[in-house]
């Protein structure tokens, strides 16, 4: 073999692949599966080009799937599912038994008055009565004289003892307004009746309170317009002399007005100073009116954490105070007492006539002051609040 010359060494090389090749398929044409594999190796650097290429590749698939949809296809896929939460959504506004037409008030309240009601902003309530973020442990109450506001908060104080009560004057009945002195705690600082500002907290002492989120629980209080003006002539609790209802008692140079008269003078004059007026010039009594309503709005949205609109009519019965406990303590997560304590007639205001109110005048008297209410006050708006406004004087 060793003599063989060039071409032998070749054909017997060639012999042999032959045979080889000859063993390596089988009877059907396909491989054995003691084929032998043959054939030169692949250069150095294919290797690392395709270790490049394939990095390349998963980088632009990678970049394209997180951008799907503005999140990670990956993410969905291997996250592990978070556990299904009962969530109510509830708006911060609350319906009692009247929800106002807050859009047409934002406008209104915005080109005659420059007030800015903010939109309700939207919470999480869980299932029953656990909040995802429990109410802070106070409560106001905002709204006219003779709107039923001491009936309001009489009747929240009586029924949810977890109510702060450390920074006001719990005796007086037109709370909780005051706050310690020197002011170094948080409150509010206005008069229930009066046009509010934003609330004082003192953040080196309260870290944890949030301006914006100050209140638990803000009760914004409306009356139907004929009573609640028949009630105001009787008793302004504010203002001055010349804001009174006056036939002859106040200046006896109007002691020959007939009541229509009277009624249309208590209704035009304007508001210039006293309690509940300070400073604010009101062109008349339904202005005043008017732009507390959307003061109060805005305060209530801006810094309470629930807001509820109540009309007094609603809230007069024994019945209907029950329902408006049970309806807190739902909006707020707050315990409620276990006996209610609806008053008993005793949460009317300053007297115990107040539901006698609505309907007294009769005659002369009462069409006058229907009259005169229909003439100075602005029927849309008290649609919106929830009165709406006949020659009859029906609401």
């Amino acid at each position: 073999m060793d003599n063989l010359g060039g071409a032998g060494k070749n054909l017997l090389s060639n012999g042999r692949q032959a045979a080889s090749m000859s063993h390596s398929i089988s009877p059907m044409g396909k491989p054995s599966q003691h084929s032998v594999r043959t054939g030169r190796s692949l250069p150095s650097w294919v290797a690392p080009v395709l270790y490049v290429a394939c990095g390349v590749i998963m980088t632009v698939v990678v970049t394209r799937a997180w951008s799907f949809d503005g999140s990670s296809q990956f993410a969905r896929i291997y996250a592990r599912e978070p556990p299904e939460r009962t969530c109510e959504v509830r708006s911060q506004l609350h319906e009692f038994t009247f929800r106002p037409d807050l859009d047409y008030l934002r406008d209104v309240c915005e080109v005659r008055y420059n007030v800015v009601i903010p939109e309700p902003r939207v919470r999480c309530q869980t299932a029953g009565s656990e909040r995802e973020e429990a109410a802070i442990p106070q409560f106001r109450v905002l709204g006219e004289r003779h709107s039923g506001t001491n009936a309001m908060r009489a009747t929240v104080y009586a029924n949810f003892k977890v109510l702060d009560k450390k920074t006001i004057d719990t005796n007086h009945t037109h709370g909780p307004y005051y706050y310690q002195w020197p002011r170094d705690d948080f409150g509010i600082t206005e008069h229930k009746h009066d046009e509010q500002t934003q609330p004082f907290v003192n953040s080196e002492r309260h870290p944890g309170v949030s301006v914006d989120d100050l209140i638990g629980l803000t009760v914004v209080a409306v009356r139907e317009p004929i009573s609640w003006v028949q009630s105001m002539s009787k008793q302004i609790y504010g203002g001055q002399d010349r804001n009174k209802f006056d036939m002859g008692e106040v200046n006896e140079a109007n002691s020959n007005r007939t009541y229509a008269e009277a009624i249309d003078a208590f209704l035009s004059t304007s508001w210039e100073g006293g309690d509940h007026v300070y400073g604010t010039v009101y062109a008349n009594l339904f202005d005043m009116r008017y732009r507390k309503v959307c003061n109060h709005l805005w305060s209530s949205l801006a810094y309470s954490q629930n807001v509820a609109y109540i009309r007094t009519e609603d809230v007069l019965s024994a019945g209907s105070k029950l329902a408006f406990v049970d309806a807190v303590a739902r909006w707020t997560g707050w315990r409620a007492a276990e006996n209610a304590d609806t008053g008993e007639g005793r949460y009317f205001g300053h007297g115990n006539d107040f539901p006698a109110k609505v309907t007294k005048g009769e005659g002369d008297e009462r069409g006058a002051l229907v009259e005169a209410v229909n003439r100075y006050a602005d029927r849309r708006i008290e649609r919106a609040l929830g009165y709406v406004l006949t020659l009859e004087g029906d609401a």
